[in-house]
C-alpha cells in the first residue's frame, strides 16, 4: 500500500471580476504566508479555476497527522504567527471569496485501486 498524506480539497466562489486580480496575488505570495503554511505541515498546495465559472478549487497535501482546518484555520498557530499571514487571509476571505468549503472525497486510487489489485 502506498504511504498516504493526508490530502484535502475545498471549493469557493471567486468574486465577479476578480480572477486577474487572485491570480497576480498569488503569483506573488507573500514570503511569510509561504513560510507560514509550510512550518504548518502543508506539504503541498494548489489552486485551480475551473474555466467559464467563478469556481476555485483548492488542493493541499499535509504531513502525517496535520488536518488542514486545524493548522490553517482562524484559531491557528499559523495565523498567530504573522500579522502579515493575518493581513493575507483577511484579504483573500474579504475581497476574493467568502472562505473555502471543505469537499467530499469518493474515490481514490491509492485507496480504492489498491484494495482490488492486492485481492486479485
Amino acid at each position: 500500500v502506498f504511504p498516504h498524506m493526508p490530502r484535502f480539497c475545498l471549493t469557493t466562489t471567486l468574486h465577479e471580476g476578480k480572477h486577474d486580480e487572485y491570480k497576480e496575488w498569488h503569483d506573488n505570495i507573500y514570503p511569510e504566508v509561504a513560510r507560514g503554511l509550510t512550518r504548518a505541515g502543508v506539504t503541498q498546495l494548489t489552486i485551480f479555476h475551473v474555466p467559464n465559472t467563478s469556481t476555485l478549487i483548492l488542493y493541499a497535501t499535509t504531513q502525517p497527522g496535520v488536518d488542514l482546518n486545524d493548522a490553517t484555520g482562524p484559531d491557528s498557530a499559523y495565523r498567530a504567527s504573522h500579522e502579515r499571514i493575518r493581513q493575507w487571509e483577511t484579504i483573500m476571505e474579504t475581497e476574493f471569496h467568502c472562505g473555502w468549503s471543505k469537499c467530499e472525497e469518493i474515490h481514490s486510487s491509492d485507496v480504492q485501486w489498491i484494495r482490488h489489485l492486492s485481492s486479485s
